[in-house]
């Protein structure tokens, strides 16, 4: 595939977005017996930028707390505030290698989100700890 740049092209509008809408599209189930305990509803990981994926989260494989990892798509740097979840809490987000060894000063997570800065292009990785 090869894509020609032009006036006025945005990556996150024009392919960004639309490509990750179209690989996770809005699914929804009927179910006609009695309501279990869990909500009907929940948000998920929000983020404020843009063009900016989760590619992982979940619990770490090597230790305590969880991973959380990102990835910047849209070639557009910044910052981007993490919401996590309601119902987890988490007190620091490490930034961490694909490795899980440290790669930067520890955050701490205040209202169950932090704010990270993404390089355009760039994954970025978190260990969140309680």
């Amino acid at each position: 595939m090869y894509i020609w740049s032009f006036q006025d092209y945005s990556n996150e509008r024009s392919l960004i977005s639309p490509s990750e809408e179209f690989r996770s599209p809005l699914k929804a189930t009927m179910v006609s017996d009695k309501p279990g305990t869990l909500p009907a509803y929940r948000d998920g990981i929000r983020l404020s930028k843009k063009g900016v994926l989760v590619t992982s989260f979940g619990p770490n494989v090597f230790g305590s707390g969880a991973v959380l990892r990102l990835w910047e798509q849209a070639g557009e740097s910044g910052r981007c505030k993490v919401t996590l979840p309601s119902g987890i809490s988490y007190s620091n987000a490490v930034p961490v290698n694909l490795r899980g060894e440290k790669a930067g000063s520890t955050m701490v997570v205040n209202d169950n989100s932090f704010e990270i800065e993404m390089g355009a292009y760039k994954p970025a990785s978190f260990l969140l700890e309680k």
